[in-house]
């Protein structure tokens, strides 16, 4: 009659023992999922939804190098409501990073120019700026000499 008892007590030790570990299963999915869904919501405004929703215009696009010198950049602006760009130029003593802040709504289609004075760049990235974040770059170009 004893050792029925004993099988008895390993048995509900057991049983005790998957339900602690699946508790605390649970207690960390919900956890993580949490921590997920929180992290993709926040990433609907991060910079992987604007991947690709701004394009260099390349007919417009130039660089001017008589006096004054001068280059043009023209910007087409996809589905995205950006703030703020950045650009990066390449002159002849390396390269150049510039901001600029939007001061108008950007519309799906419109598109913006970009004047830089004193510059003469023959290659341009552009990125956008979220949340003072610099995402990857949307778009490169090699420009051509502005037609006079």
């Amino acid at each position: 009659m004893m050792f029925n008892k004993r099988g008895m007590s390993e048995l509900i030790s057991t049983v005790l023992i998957i339900l602690v570990t699946l508790t605390a299963v649970a207690i960390l999915a919900t956890a993580l999922m949490s921590f997920v869904n929180n992290s993709l919501e926040k990433s609907k405004t991060d910079c992987l939804t604007s991947i690709d929703k701004i394009k260099i215009v390349l007919d417009g696009s130039c660089y001017d190098s008589t006096s004054p010198i001068n280059t043009t950049i023209k910007i087409r602006f996809s589905n995205i409501n950006a703030t703020k760009l950045y650009f990066v130029l390449e002159v002849p003593e390396g390269t150049s990073v510039f901001e600029r802040t939007l001061t108008e709504e950007t519309k799906v289609g419109m598109v913006k120019q970009f004047d830089f004075s004193d510059i003469n760049s023959t290659k341009v990235d552009v990125g956008i700026i979220i949340n003072n974040k610099r995402c990857s770059i949307s778009d490169s170009a090699e420009l051509k000499e502005c037609e006079s």
